[in-house]
């Protein structure tokens, strides 16, 4: 299928604001430069430098700059020159400079590695060298000679020299790919098509004098580059800042602060972007917003117009480095849809979507994307054999890009599909990795994910999907993640490993360093059916309770989901249905089906067990164990995901007393570490100690700390896992203690009065119930609410506890939201301690992925001091 140009452009929607147009096909980059200089000369082309630049003040550095480079060239050279510069106003001047003195420009990326540098310089032999003063050290440890962006000193002025002669090829520019598809190349950018991507950047967004656009994208990086020009060319200013080296907090405050009208950026920047924003506050000047290099999903989309001003628009912005700009799709308030399409086509390009065959598809058919257009990249530098393979000619002599995109054409719209590579067969069908990706990002709280594919020796292609959820939401397990796929996708389509991430690892570009992800840590089991009656009533049962269709005799309780509720609710629902006495607590020794029905049928655990202390780990090392306290009305299997990362190392956990059997609890942390302690001796009579607590748990842990202290026992860690400080409510109280919300009654109405004439030291009227079931915790049984019982019943006690003092070796791991940093504890904690934070919120600490970085952290404290 075929789509032509102007058709296309008017199905997209623009701005009704003109930009000063220019005809891309008429003139040349210098022209426009010069025109847009002479125009609009007085003007702000940089804002927010240490010294805000007009058009005709960067000119004129631009232009003296040209002249430096063309003296410092040795005569009759043509090789191209390189920039060593930081993304700032020197920065922009330097990308002026050299394309103003008729040399090829490569603009080197300051913060790769000096041997990646190295390898690029290898590729294009630079004549010179443009450096910014921080980075003229660097240039000589590549071996370059230089000259300066801004010469210190009384510089000799130098006679103009003669000007160079354009390439005959037209190439102005030579942009470097991250590789990311394997090694990195070198794509030749031509005139014709800066200036295709420019002006149709420009008429598309209706950039013109007075807009500001936020120079995010690094000059080194083709869209980068695309959005400088688009900005300069039509006659807006630029705002630089590189959220690499400037992170993006200051980002809103500068971009208020500069009335930026322009944010082009990736999907992931603008999340991160958003993130430090309050809940729908909007950045009011901003009229566009447009993501490129990686999709933009539908959740990207409500979250950024929570953020902007109801005039404003937001676009996704389609294109490559071997085309430029390609597309734009404007996206509506309205849409719902999961994958946002690239849109219309831009001006001056003509999309084929074709088979196998090389002949078009019909329109909605998937095919690959093939790119026909003058006004595009001249091919790759030095690389003969790979432009053939990527660039060819139609018999009218116009170039043609073979994209290796799967694309399809609908009404005039593209989208697109992925990679055609990576498309991998499963079971025999063949399987569009971004589907799945569109489907996960569809789940709620999912943040990003990948899918790819992996291949061992003799055995099947497996997916491997990676995820990364939203640090404000409880993290969803594995299972939940998986049954929401068998929803919307064929069986076959589900990925048989699901790896959950704190993020996803990221090249020097932003995108996606599929490189760097890691090995999957465990290969989903492949179910066993239950067989026997036990196991089918089994299987019934936690299906019921974890939310799914099915699940095998092998698979582990908390790996499908399972947590402290839904154990408390297991354990209910088996004693309901088959009279058997079982409690939450057996899954620590019988985590799968098959493990609790020989649990049942023997009612001896496979491993020793107290009612308070539970063996998580039972390693059998001469390493120091490790001692975990479960928090308020949390069982101590909630330390299992945590115990499994720790290898090395035998882990023992603590749960409030009279949890689960019936029995008076402790009133006081004191009195709760008192009879911890006791039990701990038993397991080790002697130190060094390793102790780690949660929550209401890290109170605990540190009243245990000081005692053993106070004893002359060595403490070698005391971990406190988001402890709030004594009278802080944790994160997640309400989830974890749901009320029921009723309509007002009359009796409501008289409460409310009521509270507001109660004494503070009097609880309000509507939390009496809660109060009573508090007192009552762990005397009387409330069934599913006993674990809210013993939350709030934490909740009263920590609110009477004085911290005790510890002056040992101390880690304070911080959860989204905790309102305590390190200062808080600081009279308490004496000793040698570290902070540090994870982005996840609190009842998510010791699920996956954040169990592992937990653990990493322990273990990295442990390997400190030689434990």
């Amino acid at each position: 299928m075929t789509t032509g140009v102007p058709h296309q452009m008017e199905t997209t929607s623009a701005p009704t604001t003109s930009a000063p147009g220019f005809d891309f096909r008429t003139t040349t980059v210098a022209d426009r430069w010069a025109e847009t200089v002479s125009r609009f000369g007085d003007r702000a082309a940089l804002v927010d430098t240490p010294d805000t630049r007009t058009f005709a003040e960067v000119d004129r550095e631009a232009r003296a700059l040209a002249d430096r480079i063309a003296a410092a060239v040795p005569a009759g050279s043509d090789a191209p020159v390189v920039t060593l510069v930081d993304q700032d106003g020197d920065g922009v001047t330097a990308l002026v400079g050299v394309l103003l003195s008729g040399r090829v420009l490569v603009q080197l990326d300051v913060q790769l590695p000096a041997a990646r540098l190295r390898a690029i310089c290898d590729v294009v032999r630079p004549a010179l060298a443009v450096t910014a003063e921080a980075h003229a050290a660097l240039a000589a440890e590549l071996g370059l000679r230089s000259v300066a962006v801004r010469p210190t000193g009384d510089a000799l002025p130098h006679p103009r020299p003669p000007a160079l002669t354009p390439r005959a090829d037209g190439v102005v520019a030579v942009v470097f790919t991250s590789g990311s598809t394997g090694r990195s190349k070198g794509v030749c950018y031509r005139g014709p098509q800066i200036l295709k991507d420019a002006a149709n950047s420009g008429r598309g967004f209706g950039l013109a004098p007075g807009d500001v656009v936020a120079q995010v994208l690094p000059l080194s990086f083709a869209a980068g580059l695309i959005s400088a020009f688009s900005a300069l060319l039509n006659g807006a200013a630029l705002l630089c800042h590189d959220p690499r080296t400037d992170g993006v907090r200051e980002l809103p405050l500068r971009m208020v602060r500069n009335r930026v009208t322009t944010l082009l950026c990736t999907p992931h920047l603008l999340r991160s972007l958003l993130a430090e924003l309050p809940a729908k506050r909007p950045l009011p000047h901003l009229r566009t917003v447009a993501t490129c290099g990686e999709p933009i999903y539908h959740d990207d989309c409500v979250s950024a117009f929570e953020h902007l001003p109801l005039p404003a628009r937001l676009y996704n912005w389609t294109g490559s480095s071997e085309v430029g700009v390609l597309s734009m799709h404007e996206v509506l308030r309205t849409d719902d849809n999961l994958v946002v399409p690239a849109g219309g086509v831009y001006d001056g390009l003509e999309v084929r979507v074709v088979g196998p065959d090389g002949e078009p598809v019909e329109p909605g058919e998937l095919g690959e994307m093939h790119v026909r257009s003058e006004y595009m990249s001249g091919g790759y530098w030095e690389a003969e054999e790979l432009n053939r393979e990527k660039f060819g000619t139609d018999p009218d002599g116009t170039p043609v890009f073979r994209s290796g995109d799967l694309a399809r054409l609908t009404d005039g719209l593209l989208t697109l599909h992925g990679r055609m590579d990576a498309g991998v067969k499963i079971r025999g069908y063949l399987v569009d990795p971004s589907e799945i990706e569109a489907a996960l990002r569809s789940a709620p709280g999912v943040r990003e994910c990948v899918v790819t594919a992996t291949h061992s020796p003799g055995g099947p292609t497996r997916l491997v999907a990676y995820v990364a959820q939203d640090p404000g939401h409880r993290t969803s397990s594995r299972a939940a993640l998986r049954l929401h796929l068998r929803t919307v996708l064929p069986s076959y389509m589900v990925p048989s490993a699901i790896e959950l991430l704190p993020a996803l690892p990221r090249n020097e570009r932003g995108k996606v360093d599929r490189a760097q992800l890691p090995a999957p840590s465990r290969e989903r089991v492949e179910p066993t059916a239950p067989q026997t009656r036990w196991e089918m009533v089994l299987a019934d049962i936690w299906a019921q309770i974890l939310g799914l269709e099915s699940l095998g005799v092998n698979e582990d309780f908390t790996d499908l989901g399972g947590d402290s509720l839904t154990a408390q609710a297991m354990a209910a629902e088996v004693t309901t249905r088959t009279g058997a006495a079982v409690r939450p607590s057996d899954l620590v020794a019988a985590p799968t089906i098959r493990e609790f029905v020989a649990l049942l049928e023997a009612r001896t655990p496979t491993l020793p067990h107290h009612p308070d202390l539970f063996v998580l780990a039972d390693r059998g090392t001469d390493r120091t164990p490790v001692f975990c306290f479960a928090g308020g009305g949390a069982l101590a299997l909630t330390f299992q995901p945590l115990a499994r990362h720790l290898t090395d190392r035998s882990v023992y956990a603590f749960q409030s007393h009279g949890l689960e059997r019936r029995a008076v609890p402790d009133w006081s942390v004191e009195a709760a570490a008192t009879r911890a302690l006791e039990l701990l001796r038993v397991v080790q009579p002697t130190g060094p100690y390793v102790l780690l607590g949660h929550s209401f748990g890290g109170l605990v842990a540190l009243e245990v700390a000081a005692a053993l202290a106070a004893a002359g026992e060595t403490v070698e860690l005391l971990g406190l896992l988001d402890t709030y400080f004594p009278g802080q409510d944790p994160a997640g109280f309400t989830a974890s203690s749901p009320t029921p919300v009723r309509s007002p009654s009359a009796w409501a109405r008289r409460r409310a009065v009521l509270e507001g004439v109660l004494p503070e030291r009097i609880p309000a009227p509507s939390t009496w119930p809660r109060h009573l079931r508090a007192r009552l915790a762990g005397v009387v049984p409330f069934g599913e609410e006993n674990f809210a019982a013993f939350f709030d019943h934490a909740k009263i006690i920590s609110k009477r506890y004085a911290p005790a003092h510890f002056g040992g070796r101390h880690l304070l791991v911080l959860a989204e939201g905790n309102p305590n940093g390190a200062a808080v504890w600081e009279p308490y904690l004496t000793g040698a301690g570290r902070v540090t934070s994870l982005d996840c919120e609190h009842s998510s600490l010791l699920r996956e992925p954040h169990a592992r970085s937990v653990a990493d952290v322990v273990a990295h404290e442990l390997r400190e001091s030689g434990r």
